[in-house]
């Protein structure tokens, strides 16, 4: 049996419905994931600290914070970037409206890794809400402790659907999650109750109204509001330009059953509407606007009590690959370059896009002009922060033989000012995530020579801050990324020998370049690739959201964070729209064909911008 078979079908219709599509329901997703980072601060926290051995201050600025900074930027952004997005016409166009339109790819799956588990699952979810897609989230299954909180804590804040609760003591249907007959005396939830109508477009919300003045209602009495939105031209309704309009109902004399009583049942309350945002139609024809969608229809399908655009799930790598048996219109995928290729693999059957944010191995290249102690103090904490289980953490230094010599003493200095004499009982380290990875990492310290650092715990999955020198590029430390606390030196004898160095790798996900010249970070810069590049600090270029996050060959590929991840998990459709007539002007197209016309048309087509008009 399949057990995500019946979750995706789910999916999928809401999707079809067209339910996320409006900016309203973004919005409120996005606010429901701000909400579960500020009511949930301390259990993440505590969470993140059971997983990885992460302070407070790691939690906070890696994880929860850049994470909200994420929604807040997409919250005020979001119908910025939602806009139709004009472009240039040619002459043959000019009479015609030329656009790109973002429109969701549909259902998206995003794989999150354990070593941020919940900043790495909540970026791209960012941009996928923002996007309008319906979302399947894995989390890491090794990350269990915050895999438990993103399954059991986080759906309910998102896609969520009211029902009308009796009071107690009552047990109709609509107190079990069924639809029940409204009367005096119930009263409705504060969440929204989401009514998508099966055509496209059209949306009804309802929810409580608390605010009855205005209405011509008794003050306090209780009443439920009743939106009808469109996203839509529909020229054969009564106002084609009416984009809301509300209709309130006294909840004493409600008809029919909740969430939402046929269209064809409102006629008696039709008194009680107000025109809203998007259109001047006075009250009478907004109502029968929306007595007009339903009479010829069936009646308009009611999403159940549960997630219908969201959905986390959980398993091991076997559940993981079955899941990718599945057909997604998207799949994002943080990991390691071997898995990856499996997920694309997997996405090829179906012809499936993705986004792969992979690893590498991260040069650091420090010159001879610097100040040793200011290269040691950042790289000490960059390859350290979260133990070194970070993607874009410096992976080895590049530096000449003299450099090293000073540059050794400077990272004992700035290991001992951050962690202590012993770092073990420092709270600013982290940990090894698991005995496999605490093994592996254990191995890599016989490559080379120990100068600082190379003590382990098995037990409590320590790996002390580690600096190794006379490292050789056939080391097992050169061929893998190591994501731990170790820090090999190469040596190098010049700047080009540095660059030959890196270029004749795999290109990383980021790279590092230290000098007091500017001339010697700008030739970095200029001569190698890599996914990102940071001159004279660790990994803060991923602070900034108006630069994208990715890597490029066996690092990775796409990117996102800000509007990169909207842009990410949106289809950019070309659009034009042509009028009907001008058919004599159109005419030069067709047969019989002339050297004159064609002419014409080829300058008409040439690829330019053109302010002129036809007149």
């Amino acid at each position: 049996m399949d057990p995500f078979a019946d979750t995706l079908q789910r999916l999928r219709e809401a999707f079809v419905s067209g339910r996320t599509r409006p900016a309203e329901f973004r919005a409120a997703q996005l606010k429901g994931l701000s909400r579960f980072l500020r009511e949930n601060k301390q259990l993440l926290q505590e969470a993140l600290a059971q997983d990885l051995h992460k302070s407070a201050f790691e939690a906070e600025v890696s994880e929860i914070s850049i994470s909200q900074n994420e929604i807040n930027l997409a919250l005020r952004n979001l119908r910025t970037w939602m806009k139709d997005e004009k472009v240039s016409k040619n002459l043959a166009t000019q009479l015609d409206s030329a656009f790109i339109r973002k429109e969701p790819f549909g259902l998206v799956l995003i794989l999150s890794p354990w070593n941020y588990p919940l900043n790495l699952s909540l970026g791209p979810l960012v941009g996928a809400l923002a996007a309008g897609n319906c979302v399947v989230l894995k989390p890491s299954e090794i990350s269990k402790n915050t895999e438990k909180v993103l399954a059991e804590v986080l759906p309910r804040y998102l896609d969520q659907v009211s029902q009308a609760r009796c009071r107690p003591g009552s047990h109709t249907g609509a107190e079990q999650g069924q639809a029940g007959p409204l009367g005096p005396g119930q009263d409705l939830s504060s969440d929204l109750l989401w009514v998508v109508w099966p055509w496209p477009g059209h949306q009804l919300l309802c929810s409580p109204l608390r605010e009855t003045e205005g209405w011509g209602l008794s003050p306090g009495a209780p009443c439920l509001s009743l939106v009808i939105l469109t996203s839509v031209p529909t020229p054969t309704l009564p106002d084609p330009n009416l984009t809301r309009a509300e209709l309130v109902l006294p909840l004493s004399s409600a008809p029919g059953a909740l969430p939402a009583p046929h269209p064809a049942q409102l006629e008696p309350w039709h008194n009680w509407v107000r025109p809203g945002k998007g259109g001047a139609a006075p009250g009478r024809q907004a109502a029968r606007w929306a007595l007009r969608l339903g009479p010829q229809r069936e009646p308009p399908f009611v999403h159940p009590p549960s997630q219908s655009c969201f959905a986390v799930v959980l398993g091991g790598p076997q559940e993981t690959g079955r899941l990718l048996e599945h057909k997604f219109d998207y799949i994002f995928f943080t990991g390691n370059p071997q898995v990856g290729k499996i997920v694309m693999t997997a996405a090829a059957k179906h012809l499936t896009p993705v986004t792969l944010e992979l690893g590498g191995k991260n040069p650091c290249y420090v010159d001879d002009n610097c100040d040793p102690q200011t290269v040691a103090n950042r790289v000490a904490f960059f390859r350290c922060f979260n133990a070194g289980q970070t993607c874009v953490a410096p992976d080895y230094v590049l530096c000449s033989p003299e450099m090293q010599a000073q540059l050794v003493p400077a990272l004992q200095s700035a290991i001992t000012r951050f962690y202590g004499d012993d770092p073990q009982s420092s709270p600013n380290l982290g940990r090894i995530i698991s005995q496999k990875h605490f093994q592996r990492l254990r191995g890599l310290l016989s490559c080379g020579r120990v100068v600082i650092g190379g003590q382990s715990d098995e037990c409590d999955l320590y790996i002390a801050p580690t600096v190794l020198v006379d490292v050789q590029e056939t080391d097992p430390v050169m061929q893998e990324e190591i994501f731990g606390p170790i820090l090999p030196i190469v040596n190098v004898r010049s700047l080009g020998q540095a660059i030959d160095f890196i270029n004749r790798r795999e290109k990383p996900l980021a790279l590092y370049a230290f000098s007091n010249s500017s001339q010697v970070v700008k030739r970095v810069l200029a001569q190698t690739s890599s996914g990102g590049f940071c001159g004279n600090d660790g990994f803060m270029h991923l602070t900034l959201a108006s630069l994208p996050f990715g890597g490029v060959g066996s690092s990775g590929m796409g990117n996102y964070h800000g509007k990169f991840s909207f842009d990410t998990f949106s289809h950019h459709r070309a659009c034009l729209l042509r009028r009907p007539g001008l058919e004599k002007i159109y005419a030069i197209r067709y047969p019989p064909h002339t050297p004159r016309n064609l002419r014409v048309l080829l300058m008409a087509m040439e690829t330019r911008s053109c302010s002129c008009t036809l007149l």
